[in-house]
């Protein structure tokens, strides 16, 4: 079934408002600069007309997204379901570049703050979408097993700890490189600060569902899907259900955390292996998402 057609069964008549506001919000982080820009070009603004000017953009952006976007269920699926998700959040970036090639100095300072987060709102847009793309083709009615465990305890203790160290590490160049006036140490930290920040969640507990279209993972505030024909086998060893990916890092469940198996045959790590050897046997042709 097309994603539209049961996006349209499911939510007839239905609003996305949480979508509606968050592509709201992006589009007024995204045009507030260039707004301020040609306002300042027609007449010059000073800081009380500035922050006005702002405010309605803003407003204008959210109540436009709201009731365009945010009342077509069906385009919100189809779009976290293509590659174009991830065009807003690059959209922001290449907005910040051109205005720091480009515009006056004040300006530019705008643009680089507004561009941050304007990326952060867009990769924001594009979780949200892909989670409305999961739910429309990955329904309950189509899952046959869920399971919530992260990865083995040893393997997690040293994801943590080289994600800590990095952490740590960056936050010191971050800092020191601030402090110091060294722009490219400054940049070199607070990169590895947040590479740090994202580490540390690789290996925590998730969610996961096995689904007809694929592997559903439930990162709590978003959901992506894995369809089988990314997976290339599963295994088990002495603690952990594998999947292995041809091109990305294995996904691990802890046998510790699947239960016994002779208590709980479905939910037991021989039941979630049973589970995935079953849906991979009539793997789809679906790409990931």
């Amino acid at each position: 079934m097309a994603v539209a057609e049961q996006v349209r069964r499911d939510e007839a008549g239905g609003t996305d408002p949480v979508f509606g506001i968050a592509a709201g919000l992006y589009l007024g982080l995204v045009l507030t600069v260039p707004a301020l820009l040609a306002l300042d070009a027609v007449a010059r603004l000073d800081g009380g007309a500035g922050y006005v000017a702002f405010l309605g953009v803003v407003v204008f952006a959210v109540a436009g997204a709201w009731w365009t976007v945010g009342r077509r269920p069906d385009l919100i699926a189809q779009f976290g379901g293509s590659r174009l998700r991830w065009a807003p959040a690059l959209a922001a970036v290449a907005l910040a570049a051109a205005l720091l090639v480009a515009a006056p100095d004040l300006f530019v300072i705008l643009g680089l703050f507004f561009g941050l987060f304007g990326c952060l709102a867009g990769l924001a847009v594009a979780g949200l979408a892909r989670t409305r793309y999961v739910e429309a083709v990955a329904g309950e009615e189509t899952v046959s097993a869920e399971w919530t465990v992260g990865w083995p305890t040893a393997a997690r203790r040293r994801v943590v700890a080289a994600a800590g160290s990095a952490t740590l590490l960056g936050g010191a160049g971050w800092f020191g490189g601030a402090v110091v006036d060294a722009a490219a140490v400054e940049f070199g930290g607070l990169l590895v600060f947040y590479a740090g920040v994202v580490g540390i969640q690789v290996g925590q507990e998730r969610t996961y569902r096995a689904a007809d279209a694929g592997l559903v993972i439930d990162y709590r505030l978003y959901r992506r899907l894995l369809p089988w024909s990314s997976i290339s086998g599963v295994s088990r060893t002495d603690d952990a259900v594998v999947c292995h990916r041809r091109w990305r890092p294995d996904l691990r469940f802890a046998v510790a955390d699947l239960g016994d198996d002779d208590a709980s045959p479905d939910a037991g790590a021989d039941g979630v292996l049973d589970a995935l050897e079953r849906h991979l046997d009539r793997r789809s042709e679906h790409t990931s998402v």
